[in-house]
């Protein structure tokens, strides 16, 4: 997952068929960075997330559930609240006949999903988000998430040393938990 403005560049090569490369967040799993690093505990927060291959996601995020409010950009008449949500795929440009991938991917209009979450204050700490096709979250499809108790304090997530035995790769301790006014981040 990447910030709306990190777009990525042409590939070396500049084939039109490869998609982009050299994105500022690289997108794959790094247990030793969250996601984000202002996610706050009290806080609403409304996301979208965009798929840019031709397949479907099937998207789940740990500990909070989601309110669905637009795919593919079209407001739904009556939002939904789910647990795992299906990111929807690219779509084909309108010039092409989609018997096959089009001959630009970087063309296509990527799929997205639009929804609102509440992080509750019982929910401070890390946790992930990640694609429940399992090669897909296998690849990388995967995000550390901290939820913090306050603007500035830490979630209380803690790596321990890899490659220990017994060993978690984190670990949740106590924070007294405190609330910041609600409000909208990350809207498009």
């Amino acid at each position: 997952m990447r910030d709306a403005d990190d777009v990525g560049q042409p590939n070396p090569n500049n084939n039109p068929s490869m998609p982009r490369i050299n994105f500022q967040k690289e997108g794959l799993f790094d247990e030793t960075k969250p996601l984000f690093p202002d996610m706050i505990a009290g806080n609403y927060e409304e996301w979208t997330v965009y798929n840019r291959s031709f397949s479907t996601h099937p998207w789940h995020m740990h500990q909070n559930h989601v309110l669905i409010t637009k795919i593919n950009g079209i407001t739904l008449p009556l939002p939904e609240w789910h647990d795992t949500l299906l990111v929807p795929a690219a779509v084909c440009p309108p010039a092409s006949t989609c018997a096959g991938p089009p001959a630009n991917i970087n063309a296509a209009t990527p799929g997205s999903i639009t929804f609102r979450t509440y992080f509750n204050p019982v929910t401070v700490g890390c946790f992930v988000a990640h694609c429940h096709t399992l090669d897909h979250e296998d690849l990388g499809m995967i995000q550390r998430m901290d939820i913090l108790p306050a603007a500035g304090k830490p979630s209380g997530c803690q790596l321990d040393v890899a490659g220990e035995p017994g060993k978690q790769l984190a670990s949740l301790s106590s924070f007294p938990i405190c609330s910041s006014s609600a409000r909208f981040s990350r809207k498009q």
